[in-house]
C-alpha cells in the first residue's frame, strides 16, 4: 500500500512493523486493559495478529 491522502487532515499510510517499540507497550497490563480490555499481556504472535 502506499501513502494515500483522505482529505488536507487525513492520510493513510503503510503499517511500519517496529517490535522493539510496539512490544514494550503491550508489556505493560494497564495499557492491555485500556486498549484491548484484556488482563494479559500481549506475545509477539498476538502483536503480530493485531
Amino acid at each position: 500500500m502506499k501513502e494515500r491522502i483522505v482529505d488536507e487532515q487525513i492520510r493513510l499510510i503503510p503499517y511500519y512493523q517496529n517490535d522493539a517499540v510496539s512490544f514494550c507497550r503491550y508489556q505493560d497490563a494497564d495499557v492491555c486493559k485500556q486498549v484491548d480490555n484484556r488482563d494479559t499481556l500481549h506475545d509477539l504472535a498476538l502483536l503480530h495478529r493485531m
